[in-house]
């Protein structure tokens, strides 16, 4: 059954109710935007205008909520048109909807294609700095594969991918990129996050996120052990419940694919109890989709980062002279203010 959202007359209402900042919407296809009063959430929306231009979508990658807006919604409520002409305009919006899905899975497919050929061009990583930061480089599964810059961008213009949105990717920041698979409960590798020596982050573009996760390449992708499994949000969060809890820790990317990431995880280990490790954001979205997840999955725990009360004085001190910020959110600033 096709997932009932809600609908809005506008794009700028949906973006409103989503908490995503409005764009202007001069083209078809999908593009990025902010989140409103969220520094750390650049990018971390989407808005995506149908091509026959009535309506779209607007996504908060956050907190994985996603909702409609379609023009002449308000007008159908109002009476203004009438019934017949309210389900000719649904059955349009529908036959555009099931066209555009079919085109986004062949991008889908090819982006996998791509995420497998620079994983096959890239090396051995060594000491990359973002793992050097994060202080988690060493440790058991932490990612071992980076590729340069320029290698990457030359393999996404060959592959030229007819993106929604009309153009290739085109990558900044630094010069190396750590690599860090994201596939499905099966194994299949759908996308790629890139993170250079800086610490940005790049999502391989058209890539499928939604109920896959980053896991460790010693950790199987399937399982009849009952010892823990844990999904947390981010890779160095992953890596850091490893090394404090002795459990190995899959990534769900961000807070808002949690859910959907638990049950690809429960189907995968169908007798191990999966541990939802929540960051501790201000704004409480982590522990939100933890929540979450732990509420639909059978033989889940929820675990939330204890934040600075879990700390000493020392320890708090630390954390704020490698990080110079004040307060832990996540378990690798747990683990950072422990090493």
């Amino acid at each position: 059954m096709r997932e009932k959202l809600p609908v809005y007359a506008t794009v700028e209402e949906a973006c409103t109710a989503l908490g995503v900042e409005p764009r202007p919407l001069s083209r078809a296809g999908f593009m990025a935007a902010n989140l409103i009063n969220d520094r750390r959430g650049r990018g971390d929306g989407r808005i995506k205008l149908f091509s026959d231009g009535k309506g779209g979508l607007v996504t908060n990658w956050k907190t994985g909520l996603t909702a409609l807006f379609f023009y002449g919604y308000k007008d159908r409520h109002n009476g203004r048109i009438s019934r017949k002409e309210w389900e000719r305009l649904e059955a349009e919006r529908e036959a555009c909807r099931v066209r555009e899905a079919g085109e986004e899975a062949e991008r889908q497919e090819a982006v996998s294609v791509l995420a497998n050929s620079i994983l096959s061009a890239s090396s051995p990583s060594n000491a990359h700095p973002y793992l050097k930061t994060k202080k988690v480089l060493g440790l058991p599964g932490a990612p071992a594969r980076e590729i340069s810059r320029t290698d990457v961008q030359a393999l996404i213009n060959a592959a030229d991918i007819p993106h929604a949105d009309g153009g290739p990717q085109r990558l900044g920041g630094g010069s190396r990129l750590l690599l860090v698979p994201v596939s499905d409960e099966f194994g299949k590798v759908w996308a790629l996050q890139m993170i250079d020596e800086h610490g940005s982050k790049f999502f391989l573009k058209g890539g499928r996120f939604k109920g896959c996760v980053w896991r460790p390449d010693d950790v199987p992708a399937h399982s009849d052990a009952v010892t823990p499994v844990g999904l947390a949000e981010g890779v160095a969060t992953a890596i850091s419940v490893r090394a404090l809890y002795g459990v190995p820790c899959l990534a769900g990317m961000c807070a808002g694919f949690l859910p959907e990431a638990a049950l690809g995880i429960s189907r995968a280990y169908p007798r191990a109890t999966l541990w939802l490790c929540g960051d501790r954001d201000a704004n409480g979205v982590g522990e939100m989709a933890a929540r979450m997840a732990t509420s639909i999955v059978p033989r889940s725990k929820l675990f939330v980062c204890p934040g600075p009360a879990g700390l000493s004085r020392d320890e708090l001190a630390a954390f704020k002279a490698w990080t110079g910020r004040g307060n832990p959110k996540d378990y690798n600033d747990f683990l950072i203010a422990r090493s």
